[in-house]
């Protein structure tokens, strides 16, 4: 509607903000046998030409921060691209369409998915659906029966969501997995870059390496020390690994339930010096808090009003209006 009646530059001024961080985790040649869970390689071309079309300028996770601590808004708008988890295809995939633009990269990287030692419970989710056409979740006390492509997607949504309403639910599936026969640690194989693979791909010039925590843990829900020490130890790993500073900090999984204001100055405890995390919307040029800078989701398919909705703010201080009415919980 916004669109129709041409309101939708006024709209981007008064919301959008200075900048834009993007987030997005899987780059998949092909999206529909894992599910539609990750960003195929054209919709992301599509992306940057769409925000180099409407003026976003791209910079490296450094100048985003530094353009945000200045508070200079003379600089022009600017975006950032993020990936989570250390995926091999961020670098198989992903890279070389930012190669062909020239666009830089942060890639936040978990220890665990690189010495195979992570709790992947969506990967196993995921499997766990495409391999089967009836699924018993004891934990959800529920039955799936998904023969075909769109129930699977279904339940695997639903499943996955489940656990993102209280992260300590993840440790329930193991059951589930065992039952099934689902080996995550050959699924963290398939999919997670290893170590040499990191090593070649931080040497890249587009490529910022970040931390994401030992074991891709929803800080918010451990206690102090253990939170302190996964992001920390975090930290040390990828440096000794990499023999450079790692500087910038992905919270897993991102939302109020996952991360917050204790865990914004463990991260700057930690030596980080920003810290990402993922309420929706643009990055405000008015004193943003570094430790709990918000990100918008790459979309999965090519939606040039719904991205735009995220990327002005439309959306997200829409539903913070529809919650203060009581129209949303």
């Amino acid at each position: 509607m916004l669109r129709a009646c041409g309101a939708m530059p006024a709209m981007r001024r008064w919301l959008g903000g200075q900048g834009l961080i993007v987030m997005l985790h899987e780059v998949q040649d092909d999206p529909a046998a894992e599910l539609n869970t990750g960003c195929p390689p054209e919709t992301l071309d599509w992306m940057i030409r769409w925000l180099r079309a409407e003026g976003w300028d791209f910079v490296s996770m450094d100048e985003a921060r530094q353009r945000l601590a200045s508070g200079r808004r003379g600089d022009g708008r600017f975006v950032t691209l993020t990936f989570d988890d250390g995926f091999r295809d961020t670098m198989t995939h992903a890279l070389p369409v930012l190669e062909r633009h020239q666009v830089p990269l942060t890639c936040y990287v978990p220890t665990a998915a690189v010495n195979r030692e992570m709790y992947s419970w969506w990967l196993g989710l995921r499997a766990l659906f495409l391999r089967h056409d009836a699924v018993e979740i004891e934990a959800l006390g529920k039955r799936f029966d998904c023969p075909d492509a769109v129930r699977k997607r279904e339940a695997l949504s639903e499943a996955s969501w489940w656990v993102h309403f209280d992260y300590r639910r993840k440790h329930a599936l193991r059951p589930t997995f065992a039952r099934y026969g689902i080996c995550l640690r050959g699924l963290n194989e398939r999919y997670f870059l290893q170590e040499e693979e990191l090593r070649r791909f931080a040497q890249h010039p587009l490529v910022t390496i970040g931390g994401h925590t030992t074991s891709h843990a929803a800080v918010a829900v451990l206690e102090e020390d253990a939170a302190a020490g996964e992001i920390a130890e975090n930290r040390t790993y990828l440096q000794n690994l990499l023999d450079s500073p790692v500087e910038h900090f992905a919270y897993p999984y991102g939302d109020p339930r996952a991360c917050g204001t204790r865990d914004a100055g463990l991260a700057e405890l930690a030596g980080y010096r920003t810290a990402v995390a993922t309420v929706d919307g643009p990055v405000s040029g008015e004193s943003p808090h570094m430790y709990l800078l918000p990100r918008v989701a790459a979309p999965i398919e090519i939606d040039p009003v719904a991205f735009d909705g995220r990327v002005s703010g439309v959306y997200r201080h829409g539903a913070d209006l529809l919650r203060k009415l009581g129209v949303m919980g």
